[in-house]
């Protein structure tokens, strides 16, 4: 299951990797500083899935 969660996020995309958990996080800068919408974003995000999977850092 590949979906692109249907939520509204400014700096971050969704895509669901698991029936009941886990989305990979795409479009977030790690290598720097992270900014407080980029991480209020990834918390949102962690909250609703519990396991968060960033690729390519």
């Amino acid at each position: 299951m590949a979906d692109v969660l249907d939520k509204d996020f400014e700096k971050i995309t969704l895509k669901k990797i698991g029936a009941y958990l886990g989305a990979e996080v795409s479009g977030a800068d790690l290598s720097a500083e992270v900014d407080d919408v980029t991480f209020s974003e990834i918390h949102q995000a962690f909250v609703e899935n519990e396991v968060l999977v960033f690729r390519d850092l």
